[in-house]
């Protein structure tokens, strides 16, 4: 787009006036603080803490925070039970997101609280904005999150920042997640943090990065300082495999087809096998599977009800044995940006 000016006068011709080429384009940033995800086989309950999303679109700038989404868990709790009764949690119970636009002007909205009764996450806290330059930012803040006491989270904090700038030359997305990990009485990370930054236009620039600021694993504490995270990591996982724990590492990522990004993995711990689980439990479980079955299907026949609460006692038991799985995906942040405009990622918000 090109904006001009003219001086009109008796005399010579004016000399043209300086033109401003506005360049806006897409700049899209997003961060989360955990997803987890206990399996069984091939059952999988996923549920998804502190993401936040920022993004500009030409001059269209958008934003989103959701403290927490239970994925099929939500789904099966608002769902028509069983017998035909409406359900019992009804779908304005459950945690939403907040987002607002800049499309009626700067906006900006918060929302704190608890998002359903009996969770694990405190000190829940949504935030978004969006303004006319055009920019838009979400900071999604978990106190706290306690996960089956396998692992505490702390402090955790999602950042997500899209903006235009120098006069519409430049687009600019930036997202962090920072927060500490423990897993009680095993291992203690401080100072998690992800970053990732992407700039087009004027001064490009694209990096990201993983950091730990202290550690300590069974109360010792773990050298960090002058360290790379994956070295510091790769120190951890020899005593934690003991115990059924793995840890893989963030990645450093960067792509520029089909768009321009870079990003920084999530921190994957991985509870599976436990050997103290398949040696105290194992073998109990196995002996009582078919009783267990035969008692299930009683009393699902009895009360279709029970399925649910059937289904999630199996997953349980998995962990519990060492023959479930538990993935919990902790932190990760992306950012881009270019002249193309990229479709929505915000679910509600139509393209302009």
């Amino acid at each position: 787009m090109v904006i001009g000016t003219a001086v009109l006068g008796t005399g010579a011709p004016a000399a043209p006036a300086p033109t401003q080429t506005i360049q806006v384009g897409t700049a899209k940033a997003t961060a989360v603080t955990l997803r987890a995800a206990p399996a069984v086989g091939s059952l999988e309950l996923a549920v998804t803490s502190g993401a936040s999303v920022a993004e500009v679109r030409n001059q269209l700038a958008q934003s989103q925070s959701q403290a927490a989404n239970l994925g099929l868990l939500g789904s099966a709790l608002v769902g028509e039970q069983c017998d035909g009764k409406e359900a019992t949690v009804r779908e304005e119970q459950l945690p939403h997101p907040i987002r607002v636009d800049n499309r009626e002007g700067d906006a900006a909205l918060e929302d704190a609280g608890v998002p359903l009764a009996g969770s694990t996450l405190s000190g829940i806290y949504q935030q978004v904005r969006a303004s006319a330059q055009p920019l838009s930012e979400a900071i999604t803040t978990t106190g706290q999150a306690e996960l089956a006491g396998l692992l505490q989270l702390r402090g955790g904090r999602a950042t997500a920042v899209s903006e235009v700038v120098d006069g519409g030359a430049a687009r600019v997305a930036h997202a962090t997640v920072t927060f500490d990990l423990e897993l009680p009485g095993v291992l203690s990370l401080s100072g998690l943090r992800w970053d990732a930054f992407h700039r087009t236009g004027t001064e490009p620039d694209a990096h990201a990065a993983f950091t730990i600021g202290s550690a300590s694993l069974l109360g010792v504490p773990v050298p960090t300082e002058g360290l790379p995270a994956t070295d510091v990591l790769a120190q951890l996982n020899p005593v934690l495999s003991t115990l059924g724990v793995t840890i893989l590492p963030p990645v450093v990522e960067r792509f520029t087809e089909p768009a321009d990004l870079v990003r920084v993995t999530p921190m994957r711990i991985r509870f599976s096998e436990s050997p103290v689980g398949a040696l105290l439990l194992g073998p109990v479980l196995d002996a009582t599977r078919q009783l267990r079955d035969d008692a299930a299907n009683t009393l699902v026949e009895t009360d279709c009800h029970f399925a649910a609460v059937i289904l999630v006692t199996e997953v349980l038991l998995g962990q519990a044995s060492g023959t479930g799985s538990m993935n919990v995906d902790l932190g990760g942040a992306e950012a881009l940006t270019g002249l193309e405009a990229v479709a929505s990622p915000i679910v509600g918000i139509p393209p302009l």
